[in-house]
């Protein structure tokens, strides 16, 4: 029986505010304080709804590019990126068990890649954002995934017609754009929650707080115990 995790990537995988998005701002000279233009885009999508995701991106693309940005620059950029500890020892251990690992993030293609380096090979796929470059590597677009916020559980209800049972399903993530996943009937575990009512039983089936080590979540499986991902038989207060 096919098996599968789901990973969120930035505040999952990652230490806190390891957040691709953050980062490249920063790069750009944005303080990421409440005026800075970076947050005002993010409100007037997400809180005011006055422009489409794609205008967001779209703003986003032309900061960027006036900024002059390059592939070379946010791959530099990404190298600041630190996973939680035990992260790749986490992936090899999934892997060892069969189970089918993937990632979906509202993160950068480049910035994943770069961060999790030979361990990208663990995993049957990466859906995330991009970014297309010109002949000399200087930013040309950026490409949003439909796989974001409500679009998460999209991808997992794709997966459940790959004939993966929605209870075989676990999806582990930190935050606000991970909620819709719970819709789907896959298992929720969110991880040092932020930006989200991690108490709300129905959205999160199990949370983990403090997390330093993502080794933190699994129990240990022995020779003679079926082959399966569980979480401490807790909720954490």
């Amino acid at each position: 029986m096919k098996k599968a995790i789901v990973f969120d990537f930035d505040g999952t995988l990652t230490n806190e505010k390891q957040n691709i998005w953050r980062l490249l701002w920063a790069w750009c000279g944005d303080d990421f304080g409440k005026d800075s233009l970076c947050n005002k885009l993010y409100k007037m999508h997400h809180i005011d709804q006055t422009i489409t995701r794609e205008q967001w991106f779209k703003a986003t693309e032309m900061v960027f590019k006036a900024k002059k940005m390059t592939r070379y620059n946010i791959i530099d950029i990404a190298k600041n990126i630190k996973l939680l500890s035990g992260v790749k020892e986490t992936i090899e251990y999934l892997h060892s068990l069969d189970y089918d690992l993937y990632i979906v993030s509202g993160g950068i293609k480049d910035a994943i890649y770069t961060a999790l380096g030979d361990h990208v090979k663990y995993f049957n796929h990466i859906e995330c954002n991009y970014c297309s470059f010109g002949n000399f590597g200087e930013l040309s677009k950026l490409v949003p995934t439909h796989f974001d916020y409500e679009g998460k559980a999209d991808f997992i209800e794709i997966l459940k017609t790959q004939g993966y049972a929605p209870e075989d399903i676990t999806f582990i993530g930190n935050s606000v754009n991970d909620e819709w996943v719970h819709q789907t009937g896959c298992k929720t575990v969110c991880v040092n929650p932020t930006n989200t009512n991690y108490k709300d039983c129905q959205k999160w089936n199990k949370v983990f707080l403090n997390v330093t080590d993502l080794r933190q979540i699994l129990i240990k499986v022995s020779h003679n115990v079926p082959k399966q991902l569980d979480t401490i038989n807790h909720l954490e207060k």
